[in-house]
């Protein structure tokens, strides 16, 4: 086993993320650890055996990483002097014009121009990471990789200094390869080292380029209580609006059915199976769990007005993510590639593109919907549950409330509050959602605010009542500290 450590010295890495310049990258992908590593032998002009263990590494299967959770510290945008500037020449014996003053003038620090930049960081809980290739024999390398991991300061920025070793006992991986993983991390290929230092030797010299990329999935806490859960998995399928006018969350309905409407169109030509379509093959209403469209709102902090960011597709448990991922690719597909276009005409008229991006708005984290993977206790909706049946007066609304949990396959609730108003604020008042209509009588279905407790962790998306595959009775863990 070779297992390699990092520790930042000041509590935070910078560096950014691949895919959006102003969010921080964490984990640290094991590319950029090699470049770091590969930066160390070039610059100290390495003897031949760390070249020998820099390629030796390349060449072994991507690593497994142990690191806690990071949260992005807030960036502020500075404007740093350009370093391309270039002084003016002058012929030889020629007094230099204005102009070439000016020009000369502008190569000192405080008269180049300046740029806009900003250096996005990661705050982890704990500042130590470890790269940790379980199958590997480092034996004959060992030596010069502990040298290489002594000279290297920083990883990432500059100002991203850090410690780095090798590990004799690491802890478990926390992060691992895995086919089906959702974090994407860059990881050096075979002969990743020749080809660092061809790019470095062009004239001009150019920059890296992305190395090899792999799927991540995160590993399991072995004495981590397993939540129970309903009839959703963890996963949700992120879609940020991009395009359109803004709709607030009282547009649920509309969105949500314009959406659906859209993913069927995209997979026209296909018998979709009756996980996503709700449908049995006779054309009956499903009694399973099928695909859910839920509003992802900015909801929930003291500033929030409640306004759409885009919208997410929860699948159901007991459909295989591969499988799910399988079904859905033309329309994954055409969300990442030109973004999907979702119009009812009448209100919506929206483009929605997956997301993907490891940093994103609050209301688009999938864990903000399912507190994996610890679960939560205390839950409030975002949006109003439709009751399963009408209350005859007051007193039952709660009951029915707890009833719909236990039908949504969750534990019964250890106490169940109603209101018209939410507790999460930016929520609408219930009155303001569109009416859920019964399928045969066309009557409007009683709707309400709710906020339940557990005696046990649950882990969601938890939607609730007759309206749950159309993204009402949508539910929000809640701090119970501030509950």
């Amino acid at each position: 086993m070779l297992a390699l450590g990092i520790r930042y010295l000041c509590g935070w890495s910078a560096a950014s993320s691949a895919g959006n310049r102003d969010a921080p990258e964490w984990p640290p992908h094991p590319d950029r650890v090699f470049m770091a590593m590969a930066a160390a032998y070039f610059e100290s002009d390495g003897p031949p055996d760390e070249r020998a263990a820099l390629e030796w590494l390349s060449a072994q299967p991507p690593p497994a990483l142990a690191c806690t959770e990071a949260s992005p510290r807030r960036t502020t945008t500075t404007y740093v002097p350009v370093n391309d500037v270039a002084a003016p020449r002058v012929r030889e014996g020629r007094e230099p014009s204005d102009d070439q003053l000016r020009a000369g003038r502008a190569v000192l620090p405080e008269e180049r121009p300046r740029h806009p930049r900003t250096f996005p960081r990661a705050m982890p809980r704990d500042p130590t990471v470890f790269a940790i290739w379980p199958a590997a024999d480092a034996s004959v390398h060992r030596p010069a990789l502990e040298r290489l991991c002594r000279k290297v300061t920083h990883i990432g920025h500059s100002s991203s200094l850090v410690q780095m070793w090798v590990a004799g006992d690491p802890p478990n991986p926390t992060w691992v390869p895995a086919s089906g993983g959702r974090q994407a991390l860059r990881v050096a290929p075979p002969g990743r080292l020749g080809e660092l230092e061809r790019l470095y030797r062009l004239d001009p010299p150019q920059r890296p380029r992305a190395a090899m990329w792999q799927a991540y999935g995160e590993v399991a806490v072995a004495d981590r209580p397993v939540p129970a859960s309903g009839a959703f998995g963890p996963d949700v399928l992120v879609l940020r609006q991009v395009e359109g006018p803004r709709l607030g969350l009282e547009s649920t309905l509309l969105l949500t059915r314009a959406l659906r409407a859209a993913l069927l169109k995209h997979l026209d030509g296909t018998s979709p199976p009756e996980w996503v379509s709700g449908h049995t093959r006779s054309g009956a209403p499903s009694r399973a769990a099928h695909l859910a469209y839920l509003p992802l709102a900015h909801v929930g902090s003291p500033h929030a007005d409640g306004h759409l960011l885009g919208a997410g597709i929860a699948v159901p448990a007991s459909v295989d993510w591969a499988e799910a991922a399988a079904v859905l690719r033309p329309v994954l597909q055409q969300a990442a590639r030109e973004g999907l276009h979702v119009f009812d005409g009448r209100a919506v008229d929206v483009r929605l593109v997956l997301e993907t991006g490891a940093w994103t708005p609050m209301a688009l984290r999938p864990w903000m919907y399912s507190a994996a993977p610890d679960g939560a206790r205390r839950w409030a909706s975002v949006t109003p549950v439709v009751l399963p049946r009408y209350p005859k007066r007051d007193s039952q609304v709660d009951e029915i409330a707890a009833l719909s949990c236990e039908q949504a396959g969750l534990p019964p609730p250890a106490s169940v509050w109603t209101s018209p108003v939410s507790w999460l604020v930016g929520a609408p008042h219930a009155r303001s959602f569109a009416p859920f209509r019964d399928r045969g009588s066309g009557a409007s279905r009683y709707h309400v605010h709710v906020a339940i407790a557990f005696d046990r962790p649950v882990r969601g998306p938890i939607l609730l009542g007759a309206g749950r595959y159309f993204g009402y009775g949508l539910l929000r863990p809640v701090d119970e500290r501030e509950s």
